[in-house]
């Protein structure tokens, strides 16, 4: 059930990107959901895939560090 709870949480933060206030506030409830493993999947999967299209990267910094 989490494997499907990465891919919502994936889904979910594309469908956000253009705004960095709805991003963060996405990625705080994801980090309450996911396990440690998954969060850390998602963490390589923003930087890779969303890192550039999120308007405001200061959205991810206390994040993805």
């Amino acid at each position: 059930m989490s494997s499907s709870m990465l891919t919502y949480a994936k889904t979910l933060l594309k469908k956000v990107s253009f705004d960095p206030y709805l991003f963060r506030k996405e990625l705080q409830k994801a980090t309450l959901y996911l396990l440690p493993h998954e969060y850390v999947a998602l963490k390589k999967w923003i930087r890779n895939e969303l890192a550039s299209q999120v308007k405001n990267p200061n959205a991810l910094i206390c994040f993805l560090d």
